[in-house]
């Protein structure tokens, strides 16, 4: 895995913990790239065991399985 993945996994990662992450097209273009390429970067994030899910409360943000919101 490269350097340039492993950094923008790590930003996403933060991004999921301090509730930043916006609707996927917001993170997609905040992270520049495209919303297939963020959604490959979350599948791997679920395979590496992160715990994601979608914020049905905010309908604006990713979160870990295990926070609330």
């Amino acid at each position: 895995m490269s350097f340039k993945i492993i950094e923008r996994l790590e930003r996403i990662d933060q991004l999921i913990a301090n509730k930043k992450t916006g609707t996927p097209s917001e993170l997609s273009k905040r992270m520049k790239v495209s919303e297939r390429q963020l959604h490959n970067y979350l599948n791997l994030l679920k395979k590496m065991g992160t715990p994601l899910c979608y914020c049905v409360k905010s309908k604006r943000s990713m979160c870990s399985s295990g926070s609330s919101g």
